[in-house]
C-alpha cells in the first residue's frame, strides 16, 4: 500500500469516526412503498387463530389486491395511506373488522431509521395502532416497538421485548439515560413478577411524542452494535439535518428512549429485523377483558371489545395511518471501512 492511500485510509476513518454521519441506503417512499413490503393476510380456514393474527385481534388482515380494491391502502399523491373498513357493520362471532398489516421484505441488521408520518392514527377503544420491528424467531432475535398503544391511551409506549434472559443474557434500561419515563425496565419478555407482567418487557412512556397526531410527527432510531436509541419530533420542530438528508444522531440531544451500554448487549438481542406497520383491534392488549373493563366499559358501553369494534364502524374514520416516507440510513464509518477496503484490496493486486 502506497504512501497516499495509506493517508486516505487514515483520514477517512477518522473523519467518520469523529463525525459519524450517515448515508442514505434506502428509501420507502410514493415511487415503491407498497412494493417493498408483504401483506400478512389472515388465514381463516386452518382452526390456528395465529394465522389469522398472532396478537389474537378482531382482525382480518387483507392481501395487496384486496386492500386496494377495498380502499385499505393507496397512493395519494406523495403520501401513502394505510387504513381500516369504517363502513360495515359485522358480526362480532365472524371475521374481524378489515385492516393491514404490512412486514418489509428486507431484514435489517443495525442503521438509522427515519419514518415521517403525516397522519397518525385516532386514538380509540379497541383501536391498536404500531410501528415496530421484530426477527424471527420471536423473541430471541427481539422486538423493538416505535409507535404503538391501544384504547384511550395519552401516550406512545415505547419498548423492547427480549428472549428468555437465561437463554440470551439479561437486558435492562434505567432512567438516567434518556428523557421517557420507565414504566418497567427489564426487557426479557418472559420475566414477570409483582411490578411486570409478562411480555410487558421494559416499556417507556412517551408523553412528548405525537401520538394520535393528525397531523403526524417524525420518528427516528438508532441502532448500532453499542445502543438503540429514539427520538421523535412534530413535523415542524423536525431538525434541519434530517430534512436534508444528511442525519447527525448526536446533535439531537438526549433520547426519548435508550438501552445499551453494559446492562444491554445489543447484538445477543436483536437481528434480522422487519419493518412493521399495522392496525390492529382488541387482541391481547386492547381487548384484554381487565383492561377494557378499566379503560373501555363506561366509555363505549359495551362489555367485549369486539362487539363495539364489530357494531360502530363510524368511530374508526380517522385510524389510519399516512406516511410521507421511511428512510434508512447506514453510518459513514461503515460505508468508509468499505471503501477502504475495496482500495486496499486494488492496490495489493
Amino acid at each position: 500500500m502506497g504512501p497516499f492511500i495509506v493517508w486516505f485510509y487514515l483520514v477517512g476513518i477518522g473523519c467518520a469516526r469523529a463525525f459519524n454521519h450517515y448515508i442514505l441506503e434506502e428509501s420507502y417512499d410514493h415511487t415503491n412503498f407498497f412494493d417493498k413490503f408483504r401483506f400478512f393476510e389472515s388465514d381463516y380456514s386452518t382452526g390456528n387463530y395465529n394465522d389469522v393474527d398472532p396478537t389474537s385481534g378482531y382482525i382480518n388482515y387483507r392481501n395487496q389486491e384486496d386492500a386496494a380494491a377495498l380502499g385499505l391502502i393507496a397512493t395519494q399523491g406523495t403520501e401513502m395511506f394505510l387504513g381500516v373498513n369504517h363502513r360495515d357493520v359485522l358480526d362480532p362471532k365472524g371475521k374481524g373488522r378489515d385492516s393491514v398489516r404490512i412486514e418489509s421484505k428486507k431484514l435489517y441488521n443495525h442503521g438509522l431509521f427515519i419514518a415521517e408520518f403525516t397522519h397518525l392514527p385516532q386514538v380509540g377503544c379497541g383501536v391498536w395502532p404500531a410501528f415496530w420491528t421484530f426477527g424471527d424467531p420471536w423473541p430471541v432475535k427481539g422486538e423493538m416497538d416505535i409507535y404503538e398503544n391501544w384504547n384511550l391511551a395519552k401516550y406512545n409506549m415505547v419498548t423492547l421485548h427480549t428472549g428468555n434472559a437465561t437463554e440470551v443474557g439479561s437486558c435492562t434500561i434505567s432512567q438516567e439515560n434518556m428523557l421517557n419515563p420507565i414504566i418497567t425496565s427489564n426487557c426479557d419478555a418472559t420475566f414477570q413478577d409483582e411490578n411486570q407482567s409478562a411480555n410487558q418487557a421494559c416499556a417507556t412512556e412517551e408523553s412528548r411524542g405525537q401520538w394520535g397526531s393528525r397531523s403526524g410527527g417524525v420518528y427516528a432510531m438508532e441502532w448500532t452494535a453499542e445502543h438503540i436509541k429514539l427520538w421523535s419530533w412534530s413535523r415542524d420542530q423536525t431538525p434541519a439535518d434530517i430534512k436534508r438528508r444528511q442525519p447527525i444522531p448526536r446533535r439531537w440531544g438526549t433520547p426519548h428512549f435508550f438501552a445499551g451500554g453494559s446492562s444491554c448487549d445489543i447484538d445477543s438481542h436483536f437481528r434480522d429485523q422487519k419493518l412493521v406497520l399495522n392496525i390492529d383491534f382488541c387482541g391481547v392488549a386492547a381487548g384484554n377483558p381487565d383492561l377494557w373493563k378499566q379503560q373501555c366499559l363506561q366509555t363505549t358501553g359495551y362489555e367485549n371489545c369486539a362487539d363495539y369494534v364489530a357494531k360502530n364502524p363510524d368511530d374508526f374514520a380517522n385510524a389510519f395511518w399516512k406516511v410521507k416516507g421511511i428512510h434508512v440510513y447506514r453510518s459513514a464509518l461503515n460505508a468508509t471501512q468499505d471503501s477502504t477496503t475495496q482500495v486496499f484490496d486494488q492496490a495489493e493486486s
